[in-house]
């Protein structure tokens, strides 16, 4: 069986461009002459080991190189040089190039966080090409979750951008909302109902629940969100009810 399946792959192969050496050692194979055969593969086998140290410090060059990308985008964005379309064309290009040289170089998912992010938040908030948007924002959130687990805050605020995404776009307020609860979910436990990221997914949520028609659920989380910022309100009055900031 183990003939006929390395039979099966030298047929493949001859199929397909391959070195002289390997070439060479197919054929000292097919003759039968696996001592000759088997010199050929060491030796391949060896040069392998220099292909693959080689592949590692390009690799590790063109992730150099994606951090380059993203600071070229960063700078292209301040330039007043150009027009808006113009930096916007230029950083989608940018974006879109790091974001396929991550990926075909296998850039660690710690640093592609940063980079998703980053691209993430233009598509948003530049462009505003929310399907595009929503592409990289789901894959950021499969790696914070790989990263992160279920039950950190930025896993949170992954959720919460997409949720924000659906409601901006007005492609679906009920996935809005789907998201929005994931994060407060989140939030709540990890984070406590006092925290202000928690308090800006009460409004989040109370506007989606407004769109909704849905406007005593609205209603529920726009108090739970004026109760936040009461109570932040308070810490800075006197006991005449005066504001004191230092």
């Amino acid at each position: 069986r183990s003939l006929f399946e390395t039979a099966q792959r030298i047929t493949a192969m001859q199929l397909e461009q391959v070195s002289d050496m390997l070439r060479r050692a197919i054929e000292a194979f097919e003759e039968g002459n696996l001592e000759r055969a088997n010199t050929l593969l060491d030796e391949i086998a060896h040069e392998a080991e220099h292909h693959m140290a080689q592949l590692e410090s390009d690799r590790n060059i063109v992730h150099k190189d994606i951090e380059a990308f993203l600071l070229q985008a960063k700078t292209v964005i301040i330039d007043l040089n150009f027009s808006n379309s113009e930096r916007n064309n230029q950083v989608a290009a940018i974006y879109a190039k790091a974001d396929d040289w991550a990926h075909r170089s296998a850039l660690p998912e710690e640093k592609y966080e940063v980079l998703l992010s980053e691209y993430g938040e233009f598509l948003c908030y530049h462009t505003f090409e929310y399907d595009k948007a929503l592409f990289v924002m789901h894959r950021l959130a499969s790696i914070r979750e790989r990263l992160y687990g279920l039950n950190h805050p930025k896993t949170a605020t992954s959720y919460h951008r997409i949720g924000d995404i659906y409601f901006d776009s007005e492609i679906d307020f009920n996935k809005a909302l789907d998201f929005y609860s994931k994060a407060l979910n989140i939030r709540e436990r990890v984070l406590g109902a006092e925290h202000p990221d928690t308090a800006t997914l009460y409004g989040s949520i109370g506007l989606t629940y407004d769109r909704l028609d849905n406007h005593s659920m609205a209603e529920e989380y726009y108090t739970k969100e004026l109760k936040y910022y009461l109570e932040e309100l308070s810490k800075y009055l006197n006991k005449d009810g005066i504001m004191e900031i230092a």
